[in-house]
């Protein structure tokens, strides 16, 4: 049974593995490591890739932290001992690159794309409504790597789906409501990737006259960001605002979403007013005065919109477009 985590056994939890960690990188630093001691270099490198884990593990194993999570620690100290340890004290730590750490990684990668393709088939099925593929992906992610961590990884992942797998129509289901058919904002997305492409070929040709291999690296991050814009647009038909007995969940793609109790929404205007004057109303678009509202919701409470990567966003309320503001406020407030 697991059970809640309190501060001291946080500092337990990585503090123990940490205080090795240290022991064993002060060893290899000091006088008393000889490059050429094999035996000294096979029980640091013991230390290192087992008995640091295994004291992670021992301290996980009765909380809620995933058993998965050992698996960074072990890749964090496989990094200190490439970098810590001289060439020649590295036999091991080779073994373990060359013959471990690639059955790691599809271990790993069949763990994270099973999941979720399980996770997608329950969505697609609909024995979760209250759950899309990039939550679910975000669910995984966490399960295996640190908080921050999971959700930069999470928000590639569904960027490689939408630009790659994503084609079709999506249906949108009873309590669902669409945001992007009736303004700009697919069109001001492909106009960002027009203007991207017409940069990337200009600034290829200008840096390739001094730095050859500059300008493939700037143009190669160009492309990508072009794919990040084309899953971005991609995104926004695919997750609708969704309108439970019991939540709000709005989304913008996947570049802003939140999600709402109800009893927290005071107020739902049919308006599009200037905002630019009231800091305390956000708009759920990262677009801002790019793209229009025509909808203001007012919440009791303060709340946050999580963005692009998990940055955050603080609003007391909440300006957005929706296809059908109408249909939708009437649905509301006839929930509260």
């Amino acid at each position: 049974m697991t059970r809640t985590i309190s501060f001291r056994k946080r500092i337990a939890i990585f503090g123990i593995p940490l205080v090795v960690l240290i022991f064993l990188v002060t060893l290899v630093q000091s006088s008393f490591f000889r490059p050429d001691s094999q035996i000294l270099s096979f029980c640091i490198t013991i230390d290192l890739l087992l008995t640091i884990p295994f004291l992670y593990y021992m301290q996980i194993r009765n909380t809620t932290i995933p058993i998965t999570s050992i698996v960074p620690i072990l890749l964090i100290c496989f990094a200190v001992g490439s970098f810590v340890l001289p060439p020649q004290s590295q036999h091991y730590i080779t073994l373990f690159k060359i013959f471990i750490l690639p059955i790691i990684e599809i271990g790993l990668a069949f763990y994270v794309v099973r999941r979720i393709f399980k996770l997608r088939k329950q969505i697609l099925t609909r024995k979760n409504d209250s759950l899309d593929l990039y939550t679910a992906i975000k669910n995984v992610c966490r399960d295996i790597l640190p908080p921050r961590l999971s959700i930069l990884v999470a928000s590639e992942l569904i960027m490689v789906y939408y630009v790659v797998f994503a084609w079709g129509k999506h249906p949108i289901n009873e309590g669902e409501y669409t945001y992007h058919k009736r303004n700009a904002s697919q069109a001001l997305f492909a106009l960002l990737i027009l203007i991207i492409m017409v940069e990337t070929v200009a600034l290829h040709i200008f840096i390739a006259n001094y730095f050859s291999t500059l300008a493939w690296i700037v143009t190669g991050l160009s492309v990508y960001t072009g794919f990040q814009f084309y899953g971005f647009a991609k995104s926004i038909a695919r997750r609708p605002i969704q309108l439970t007995r019991t939540s709000l969940k709005l989304r913008y793609g996947i570049l802003a979403e939140v999600d709402i109790p109800l009893q927290v929404v005071r107020e739902v205007a049919l308006t599009r007013k200037d905002i630019s004057s009231m800091p305390n109303i956000k708009k759920l678009s990262p677009l801002g005065d790019l793209e229009s509202h025509n909808v203001i919701i007012y919440l009791n409470e303060e709340i946050k919109i999580t963005g692009p990567y998990g940055m955050k966003r603080k609003a007391d309320a909440i300006a957005l477009h929706m296809d059908d503001a109408k249909a939708f406020r009437e649905r509301l407030i006839s929930l509260q």
